[in-house]
């Protein structure tokens, strides 16, 4: 019987993906240490993405109070033993848009923010 090499992993490319991950996370962690804001987007709840740029190129952030008052609202809750279940449910209930204007506050928004250093 012939075993075909296409059936076979390659052993080494699993510690290729791996360093190259391990490489973007240091690459992404020295950036943030240098003060560079780095988003993959401009939706940010709290925040509004201006046109212009600053003198280096970067995107310009400034706060939307609105929002942030929102984002003041899930950290609160969520210090105060509310789960995230419960904190989706409650800005669903009092009618609070999320950030792309939909009515359903998804899970994962919600921990997104919870866990954002920036």
């Amino acid at each position: 019987m012939k075993i075909s090499k296409m059936l076979l992993p390659d052993n080494g490319a699993g510690s290729r993906v791996e360093n190259r991950e391990i490489k973007n996370m240091w690459a992404w962690q020295r950036k943030w240490q240098g003060g560079e804001i780095i988003l993959n987007t401009g939706l940010m709840l709290g925040y509004n993405r201006l046109e212009e740029k600053d003198e280096n190129g970067k995107a310009v952030y400034v706060i939307n109070e609105e929002e942030a008052e929102i984002v003041r609202r899930i950290y609160r809750e969520f210090l105060a033993g509310i789960t995230v279940t419960r904190i989706c449910r409650g800005l669903e209930a009092d009618g609070i848009p999320t950030k792309l204007g939909k009515t359903k506050w998804q899970h994962n928004v919600i921990k997104s923010i919870l866990t954002n250093e920036k």
